[in-house]
């Protein structure tokens, strides 16, 4: 992942470098300007400086800034199998082409967790799995008004746990069927 961020990054940074450059050019030759060896260096050193900082804030924005967010709000409800807890979110559309990475368009999602009791902890291993699922691992918490989701996929493929995208606090709030 580093090296794939630094490829990125050296990328962008030539890349703004020569935008940069072509648009003081353009600048220049309307302006119809002279200037000294040594002021040129001067200036192709800023404009190297500038590129760089434009490109390593490009990529933080799109690398690690992400719009995808879990609503801090949770629903409890009554169910013929217990209760169910549903949980809601954005997340983002999946990037098919160059236009799309940019745009950054997301969606509503969803979550719903059935579980056996309202109150206190509950075992990933306490969770249904529907066939062609992982099992969970971890737990859920409910205190009060308060949940907390701490779940992760046991993928046996792989031998890793993952993560549930789920995972976090929310305030928890009854609806009525």
């Amino acid at each position: 992942m580093a090296i794939f961020v630094i490829i990125i990054l050296v990328l962008f940074a030539g890349l703004t470098y020569a935008v940069l450059v072509l648009l003081t050019k353009l600048i220049r030759s309307f302006r119809m300007l002279n200037v000294a060896s040594d002021e040129k260096r001067k200036y192709k050193f800023t404009l190297l400086i500038v590129s760089f900082i434009i490109s390593v804030l490009t990529t933080y924005f799109f690398l690690f800034n992400s719009p995808a967010t879990n609503y801090k709000t949770a629903f409890i409800e009554k169910d013929l199998q217990g209760y169910k807890v549903t949980v809601k979110g954005k997340r983002l559309y999946m990037v098919h082409d160059p236009v799309s990475m940019f745009l950054r368009k997301t969606y509503e999602d969803s979550a719903e967790y059935v579980i056996p009791r309202c109150e206190g902890v509950i075992k990933g291993q306490e969770l249904p799995v529907e066939v062609g699922y992982y099992k969970s691992v971890g737990d859920i918490i409910i205190k009060g008004k308060h949940l907390k989701i701490n779940l992760y996929a046991d993928n046996y493929d792989d031998k890793t746990v993952d993560p549930n995208t789920w995972n976090g606090n929310y305030n928890l709030v009854w609806r009525q069927k």
